[in-house]
């Protein structure tokens, strides 16, 4: 008895230094749970959404890698999803219920596209007869809207089972475009059963993860027309958008160019007293029009109204336009007034002193003196 005593006895102590040797540690998770709100912008140029999507998935890549690691499916307003922690994650929202519109390689942040079908082989033979410039594209139907959403970095930390979940706001945007065609004047409307049409020079696809349009040229097969009793026919139609590569930069430039020499001729053989101007041609400012240059139409023809507009020019770009007005030679030898941005209108008519007068008002302190066909700036 004397044994047992002293073996119980020593069970005890043993269990009483063990519970006073513990320390409560905060217990973590194998996963974290993330909170993701959707928002879909529902405002699209030509365009109404007619309901909400039906269901978002939600795929969870490897920042690093651009791998698939996760994914959810989840309401159109969001929901909750539980990952691995401590690890970083580009995340991919999109619409899970187009019928046209088709993902192709979404196991790859970097791949990942949508494009959609190409219309079958009977319509193709019937519109390719119709439509020379169609033989060099495909033909495919037009594409469902696909809102998408897009964060990057997204750094999941490892945490406590109590500590509040990790909230990702995640706004979805539309990367189709809803075009509308008209055509007016279309006679014998009594005797059209129906409208097929085709619009060619189309972006392909569109890389979902960057907004990056396909420079592979697609046409765009559509149905939806409306023919109304004054002979319009109104066409909805979707597509990713233009091509953006329709040239390449030496081809585009070589067909710019031509086209401005083919206005020029026409321009010198014409016989009317009106002056002509030529959009994208350089004018006397030395600016390429608007949209591929930084000159307004309104500023470009100004001289045809009597007016000169200077907006927000340097002094340098402004005596630029003085010595190919006059056809002289301005000197400026002093870079004091290299700062000085200038708006200012003239009359088409003022003399060579009276613009230069009113320069020097502009900047105060500058001075000028004529010699000749020479301007000297001091």
């Amino acid at each position: 008895m004397k044994h047992t005593y002293y073996i119980l006895l020593a069970l005890c102590a043993a269990v009483i230094v063990g519970f006073s040797s513990c320390k409560r540690r905060p217990l973590t998770t194998a996963d974290y749970k993330v909170i993701v709100n959707i928002e879909i912008e529902e405002d699209i140029v030509n365009y109404k959404m007619p309901h909400q999507p039906s269901l978002m998935r939600c795929i969870f890549y490897d920042s690093h890698t651009g791998a698939f690691v996760t994914q959810a499916f989840l309401p159109s307003t969001g929901g909750q999803v539980n990952l691995i922690p401590s690890r970083e994650y580009d995340v991919l929202v999109y619409n899970f219920d187009t019928e046209s519109t088709w993902i192709n390689e979404e196991n790859s942040f970097n791949k990942i596209y949508a494009s959609t079908s190409v219309i079958p082989t009977s319509f193709l033979t019937k519109l390719r007869s119709r439509s020379a410039a169609s033989e060099k594209e495909k033909i495919v139907y037009d594409p469902d809207h696909l809102y998408v959403g897009r964060l990057n970095d997204v750094f999941v930390p490892a945490r406590s089972v109590d500590a509040d979940p990790l909230v990702l706001d995640i706004k979805c945007e539309t990367v189709v475009e809803s075009w509308i065609l008209e055509v007016r004047s279309v006679t014998g409307v009594e005797n059209i059963g129906s409208v097929a049409a085709v619009i060619t020079g189309l972006a392909e696809s569109n890389k979902i993860a960057f907004d990056e349009l396909s420079t592979n040229f697609v046409s765009v097969y559509f149905d939806n027309q409306v023919i109304d009793e004054n002979g319009l026919l109104t066409a909805r139609f979707n597509t990713f958008g233009a091509n953006p590569l329709k040239f390449d930069h030496d081809t585009l430039t070589a067909v710019v160019h031509a086209a401005i020499d083919c206005a020029r001729a026409a321009r010198d053989a014409s016989d009317t007293p009106h002056e002509k101007f030529i959009a994208l041609d350089i004018g006397p400012s030395g600016k390429m029009l608007a949209p591929l240059g930084d000159l307004d139409f309104e500023d470009a023809v100004s001289w045809k109204d009597g007016d000169l507009r200077l907006k927000s020019v340097s002094l340098k770009e402004a005596l630029d336009i003085v010595e190919r007005k006059f056809d002289i030679n301005i000197h400026l030898t002093t870079d004091k007034y290299n700062s000085a941005i200038l708006t200012a209108k003239f009359i088409n008519d003022e003399s060579l002193t009276e613009l230069m007068d009113a320069l020097c008002k502009l900047v105060p302190g500058m001075q000028y003196q004529i010699k000749d066909n020479n301007i000297y700036i001091r």
